[in-house]
């Protein structure tokens, strides 16, 4: 695009962020105030406006007109304030809007009122949430209008569909009295939890995701992100549960073939993040292993199964489905995991500055930052944003309550071998495990603040016997597991394998313990770049380099 900046040295940013002679590039703006602490500190931006504030003006130019400093920190303070991290550039800030109350009072005293809040209130509420924001109804969304009756959203002006919650259960959940999820229609299931992923979804903040910081363990800014990782490890372990601790055959294949359907419904509410959820219990190795529970699953029961899959196919990095959520009207969840991906394939596949050859008497390098590399990532979490929309759904407190407790009252702690002893007691390993034909299964969300981690008893081709190799998109940890044949996922071997007895009370003690979760991961897909690119991470470009007029700092454009 002509006139993007590619990358620069940090005095030619903070130039292009204060233009005295070209008009303010708010994309720019908005990429820099959200990443300059990705190589550099509030301190450094506050000296460098300082610095700005005071060059002397070119011919033609009064004081006042060179004074669009201030209006940049009035910028930052208001609309990309992070508070925890930029309250040690207040004094600066400070002292530069102090000089220019003398020339205008009227811009600058409010801004010192604001810094004294600030300064006294270091935890006050912050803004980040609409940080670069895009409406719903943005370039992405124009093609959408089919979707719209009288210029106005139908999804957002209809009235919401009533629950459908018959009066027993109502009546049932709101006592506390013993209710199956078999027995609530899947469809108000879906849009309860739904409205659950949604809140989740809508509350992430871009800092969040900004130079990596989900994968920082114990992160307190990434908390909403955690929460969004921890939410659907909470759904995968209460679907496996639901299934595998039911010892009744019949019983168990209709749980199983209610959580397909439940899958199915959250597919028609564009909630893509807690289907994949579900079909990652359902297709993890304890549960696809249970041939007699298949055996009793409808042949169009299977059929949604795998077509559900195909809309989540792997293929060249997720292309179809790319494809498929960018013509999504809002409100949708899409996997958020992908996202996850993406940012890191970003972050870690393009260097943090670029080189370039000073033409001079020694030919020296001199080292740009490369901001194109926060381009990509802003816009990443631009398209995140998009998303965030929540849905027009009426909430059942008392459904909400149900749903809440069944995903934090797990009795394995969502623990793989727990699991799988669990597969084994209800359908022990004396018959070839099931040859149902299999798609690959989808990636389990990751966990940002764990390293190591492992899916729910591993994939189905483990539980063939297969040897599988799983990479985690975590920072940098790759899993290689390899299963024998002849003792398929299985967690004992001829010489140490336990009595039915023992495997009884392993489980029995499990179910009392508070044995912690193991968080399931995301597998990473190809990380190829598609021909459309439109949504996954791209490397920066090499444009040549030009000079901006009245600096001696480079940028490259």
């Amino acid at each position: 695009m002509e006139n993007q900046i590619s990358g620069g040295t940090w005095p030619a940013l903070v130039e292009r962020l204060t233009p005295h002679d070209t008009a303010k590039d708010e994309e720019f703006v908005n990429i820099f105030f959200l990443t300059f602490r990705c190589f550099a500190t509030p301190e450094k931006l506050a000296d460098q406006l300082l610095e700005r504030y005071h060059i002397k003006p070119p011919k033609g130019l009064s004081s006042a007109e060179l004074k669009v400093v201030i209006h940049m920190v009035k910028t930052w303070l208001e609309k990309y304030f992070f508070h925890g991290k930029d309250e040690v550039a207040l004094p600066k800030l400070r002292e530069l809007v102090t000089l220019n109350a003398k020339i205008s009072p009227s811009i600058s005293n409010p801004l010192l009122e604001l810094i004294e809040r600030k300064v006294g209130h270091p935890h006050m509420t912050s803004v980040v949430s609409s940080i670069g924001k895009m409406s719903p109804r943005t370039a992405r969304h124009k093609q959408l209008d089919r979707f719209t009756l009288g210029g106005r959203d139908s999804m957002a002006d209809a009235t919401p569909p009533s629950p459908n919650l018959p009066r027993h259960i109502s009546v049932a959940l709101k006592t506390r009295n013993l209710v199956n999820v078999t027995d609530i229609d899947p469809l108000e299931t879906a849009r309860q939890l739904t409205i659950i992923d949604s809140k989740q979804f809508c509350a992430i903040q871009p800092y969040e995701l900004i130079d990596q910081e989900f994968t920082r363990k114990d992160s307190r800014i990434a908390v909403n992100v955690r929460g969004m990782s921890d939410l659907s490890n909470q759904i995968i372990t209460w679907t496996a549960e639901s299934i595998l601790f039911e010892a009744d055959l019949k019983k168990r294949a209709s749980i199983l073939k209610y959580y397909i359907k439940l899958a199915d419904k959250c597919l028609s509410l564009n909630n893509y993040n807690t289907m994949m959820a579900i079909l990652s219990a359902i297709r993890s190795a304890p549960i696809d292993r249970l041939r007699k529970t298949w055996e009793l699953i409808p042949n169009k029961t299977k059929c949604t199964l795998q077509a559900l899959q195909q809309k989540v196919d792997r293929t060249k990095n997720y292309k179809e489905y790319r494809e498929r959520i960018r013509q999504l009207p809002p409100p949708c969840i899409p996997f958020f995991g992908i996202f996850l991906t993406d940012i890191i394939f970003t972050a870690e596949g393009n260097p943090d500055y670029k080189e370039r050859l000073v033409k001079s008497d020694d030919q020296k390098q001199e080292k740009l930052i490369n901001f194109e590399k926060y381009r990509s990532m802003v816009k990443i979490i631009q398209n995140i944003q998009s998303f965030q929309v929540m849905y027009n759904l009426t909430p059942v407190e008392e459904m909400q309550d149900y749903l809440r407790e069944r995903l934090t009252a797990s009795k394995t702690g969502g623990n793989s071998d727990l699991l799988y002893e669990m597969s084994l007691l209800i359908e022990p390993k004396d018959e070839p495990a099931t040859m149902r034909p299999s798609f690959p299964p989808p990636p389990l969300p990751q966990s940002p603040t764990e390293e190591t981690s492992k899916t729910i008893g591993g994939s189905a081709d483990q539980a063939n016997g297969e040897s599988t190799t799983t990479t985690t998109t975590t920072t940098t940890t790759t899993t290689t597991t390899e299963v024998d044949a002849s003792d398929a996922a299985s967690p004992e071997t001829d010489e140490q394998a336990a009595t039915p007895e023992d495997k009884k009370e392993a489980v029995a003690q499990a179910s009392s313990s508070d044995t912690p979760a193991n968080n399931a991961t995301i597998v990473d897909g190809d990380n190829g770049n598609d021909d459309d690119g439109d949504d996954e991470p791209v490397a920066a470009s090499n444009a040549p380099a030009v000079a901006l007029a009245e600096t001696t700092a480079t940028v490259v454009s």
